[in-house]
């Protein structure tokens, strides 16, 4: 088997979960609040509700578990009943001895044994799997055996459970009495994908491996998605994995072998999640539109310079608004420009110039002459005697 494959000390999913081995979610929680207060007296009826597989059975008895004091717990599980069998049914789980061949004995038999039981302390529920499947007869002759009255004032819980059919069923008009009886309409849910692979991961831990260490990241969504949150369908497909990783020697289940044994085993599909190591398929290009012309750009408002500085412009030179300005001379202009350009292509108003009288201004270049250096000769100084004049 695949428990020593997977480091397991026995198979995750039990039969029937009971305790602790029970997943614990926000929908249980919920559901427990919703028993605790349904079952609050001795003869309520709770009907339970839910697809096949669910967990029903499990919430139900996890519930009854919960609450306190002594418990005789009468299980029916699928099959029918006539009314003239509920009577002896119920007489051979309530442990009766010496049974009469009267009717009528069978049910003051049956009255006593559930009196002496309320008296221990000890309260009675009778848990009915598939309620739908016993028949009208039955539910009616069960309701009628565990009724209080005055003559009787021991009764017994009944707890229905099925499909969205039953709920049809109580609305006939020979189960009046049950209906009226009825304290809660509790509904079951499939589980979320989330809740889903909590619950995996819990009976992993209750078996004493490790979900994620058997099975490989996200292939825990893929079974949410095979199974569609039911839990009973997980178990089945859980199984299968495990067994077949183990007849490979697989060390972990992988999202390929879950999507073969889906297919081959239960003719189910699943798309294998993309990882980040696997290329990804490039994303059609995106069409772009062609950029907008830029407007056209305005011209200067202010003359040129050849008619207001010739000599500048003679000279080549082009002075920004950044720069110093440049030393003049008395004949020239000075010069200070501003220019202003529009951003948008809107319609200039022509603007009349007036013409400038220019005043001609003569630049003598002035040439560098260049300074031969004359060696300096250096004379002799003649030196004159001095007379010496006679003492």
């Amino acid at each position: 088997m695949y428990e020593n494959q997977f480091g397991l000390s026995r198979r995750p999913f039990p039969a029937n979960a009971v305790g602790a081995s029970v997943f614990v979610g926000p929908q249980t929680a919920k559901f427990m609040a919703g028993m605790r207060k349904g079952l609050a007296t001795s003869e309520a009826v709770v009907v339970v509700t839910g697809k096949p597989g669910v967990g029903k059975s499990t919430l139900v008895n996890r519930a009854i578990d919960a609450i306190s004091g002594d418990k005789f717990i009468i299980r029916l599980s699928r099959m029918q009943l006539g009314h003239d069998e509920v009577l002896d049914f119920l007489l051979d789980k309530l442990d009766a001895s010496d049974i009469p061949a009267s009717t009528i004995r069978k049910i003051s038999q049956s009255r006593d044994l559930l009196a002496r039981l309320a008296n221990t302390g000890t309260r009675v529920f009778i848990v009915i799997e598939d309620a739908v499947r016993i028949g009208e007869d039955a539910l009616a002759e069960f309701e009628a055996l565990t009724a209080v009255d005055a003559d009787y004032p021991a009764g017994a819980n009944i707890i229905l459970m099925g499909d969205d059919p039953l709920l049809e069923k109580l609305d006939a008009p020979a189960l009046l009495r049950l209906k009226q009886r009825t304290r809660l309409r509790q509904e079951v849910l499939p589980l979320s994908a989330g809740e889903l692979q909590g619950y995996l991961k819990h009976c992993f831990r209750i078996a004493g491996g490790e979900f994620d260490l058997a099975f490989a990241a996200g292939t825990g969504q893929m079974i949410a998605e095979l199974c569609q949150g039911n839990p009973r369908v997980a178990n089945k497909l859980v199984e299968s994995m495990l067994s077949a990783a183990a007849e490979q020697k697989a060390t972990k289940v992988d999202a390929a072998l879950i999507a073969r044994v889906a297919k081959d085993d239960h003719g189910l599909r699943v798309d294998i999640p993309v990882t980040a190591g696997a290329p990804v398929p490039a994303a059609a290009p995106v069409p772009v539109a062609a950029p907008e012309p830029e407007p056209e750009l305005i011209q200067d408002t202010l003359p040129d310079l050849d008619v207001i500085a010739p000599g500048l412009a003679a000279q080549g030179l082009v002075i920004s608004p950044e720069s110093e300005p440049l030393p003049s001379t008395d004949d020239e202009i000075p010069t200070l420009f501003s220019s202003t350009r529009m951003t948008s292509p809107a319609v200039e108003k022509p603007v009349a110039e007036k013409p400038v009288a220019e005043k001609p201004v003569a630049e003598k270049p002035v040439a560098e002459k260049p300074v031969a250096e004359k060696p300096v000769a250096e004379k002799p100084v003649a030196e004159k005697p001095v007379a010496e004049k006679p003492v």
